[in-house]
């Protein structure tokens, strides 16, 4: 367990990070490393994602750092939809149509998830995590077939985007 630094470039431009990296997730589209950050007045509490290729002029310090007894990458990834996230975890809960319920069946839409057959032969999917806009529009691809019941946080994300989208179309 080696103490990393690293220049890591995003829209606020390039910054020196000093990390104890802790784990890799993959996401949609980029790969991530998990991190407690190492500032002057000691290791931040919680870990950051940073992208994999947004990391330039990585070098060991020399240091190593103890293990993180506390971490689990699986119960840390747990609290996401995919990598995306918000401070606020929800209890979440979608339907699916008939019309997909075998396909949704399939599917791992989130690892703590649960399914339930409706008597209509709907599924209903439940799980625990943060990262609403994320669930917003990736439910979007089975256009209407799976549907946000909650939190009413989620349905109004979902409401929301689904006005903008119509707006845009019109114009």
């Amino acid at each position: 367990n080696k103490v990393l630094t690293f220049t890591y470039h995003s829209k606020k431009g390039a910054n020196e990070h000093t990390v104890h990296p802790v784990g890799i997730m993959v996401g949609p589209s980029n790969i991530y490393m998990i991190a407690y950050m190492v500032y002057e007045t000691g290791i931040g509490a919680e870990p950051t994602k940073f992208i994999l290729e947004n990391i330039t002029n990585v070098r060991f310090t020399g240091e190593k750092f103890k293990k993180y007894s506390n971490f689990s990458i699986e119960e840390y990834a747990n609290q996401f939809f995919g990598v995306f996230s918000a401070r606020e975890v929800y209890d979440v809960e979608w339907r699916a149509t008939p019309s997909v319920a075998d396909a949704v069946k399939r599917f791992t839409f989130h690892p703590t998830q649960t399914m339930t057959d409706n008597p209509d032969g709907s599924v209903t999917i439940k799980f625990h995590a943060g990262g609403l806009h994320a669930m917003a529009t990736y439910i979007f691809q089975w256009a209407g077939e799976i549907v946000p019941v909650a939190p009413v946080e989620l349905v109004e994300k979902y409401h929301e985007l689904l006005k903008k989208c119509l707006e845009t179309i019109d114009k």
